[in-house]
């Protein structure tokens, strides 16, 4: 894959949200909301591939999966009014599936196709499947990074109430209060990341985001997380609990241990 072929799918992209853009006001903020979230990624897996000095293949690779992983929120949100999978369907497959309508890949090899494909429906997932091959697990652990750095920077943004939409978006009116799930101190604690199915309020957003880290992959991510102080941000918003400043010290040794560590090994 190289910068023509790159070329071809960014095209594609603008000209496929373009009539999402002209809809009714509701699907346009959210339907941009996206939109810059998608870019945002893309330059995040830009830091990250630099980073790790790929060869041209695969970072046009990368940044294919980063500009498509959330193609299907547009179709989602237009159908179902909402960009929750559980209320919905997996974003992911929407995405797969559109690509595969408009045959966006067809210039590209069948590996590249398949891995994209991969990549695509493994950031979604609470972990990646283990029956991935090994170039497939590496374009889905890019993604899942990517993507998450973005996210945080959502997630707090929508915390500090910088707008009232997003914040709705985000938090879905999740009550912002003392209570949090002991549940995901204990995930924590053992250094697992939270069932989303189990948020109950903000505090356990809060704490699940956090558990992120967990997830990350590569030594430039966690020192992203790290230089932008996502950690302590999230912290601040949190009850001022013993057992809350011991999972935030967990989570914080853990980046500090693996801000150094050695990618692409396994």
């Amino acid at each position: 894959m190289n910068s023509n072929d790159y070329e071809k799918i960014a095209s594609w992209f603008a000209q496929y949200v373009a009539p999402y853009l002209e809809m009714e006001q509701e699907i346009r903020d959210t339907v941009q909301m996206k939109v810059d979230h998608t870019h945002r990624v893309v330059a995040e897996m830009n830091l990250l591939i630099q980073s790790l000095e790929l060869p041209e293949n695969d970072r046009y690779t990368s940044l294919s999966v980063a500009l498509l992983h959330d193609v299907g929120r547009f179709e989602q949100f237009v159908k179902y009014r909402t960009l929750n999978d559980r209320q919905s369907e997996s974003h992911a497959q929407i995405s797969i599936d559109e690509l595969k309508s408009h045959r966006v890949l067809d210039h590209l090899t069948v590996e590249e196709i398949e891995i994209i494909f991969k990549a695509i429906d493994a950031h979604s997932r609470k972990t990646i499947p283990e029956n991935l091959d090994q170039r497939s697990v590496l374009f889905s652990k890019l993604i899942r990074d990517a993507d998450k750095l973005d996210i945080w920077k959502v997630l707090i943004e929508a915390d500090q109430g910088t707008t009232t939409a997003l914040n709705a978006i985000v938090f879905s009116d999740l009550p912002d209060n003392e209570e949090y799930n002991p549940k995901a101190l204990k995930a924590i604690s053992s250094g697992e990341m939270f069932d989303l199915a189990e948020i109950r309020s903000r505090n356990d957003f809060r704490l699940l985001a956090m558990a992120w880290v967990f997830d990350l992959n590569f030594s430039a991510s966690f020192h992203l997380v790290l230089e932008r102080g996502y950690i302590d941000m999230l912290a601040e918003r949190l009850p001022e609990h013993e057992n809350i400043k011991k999972a935030v010290l967990t989570v914080n040794n853990y980046l500090a241990r693996h801000k150094n560590r050695q990618d692409l090994q396994d």
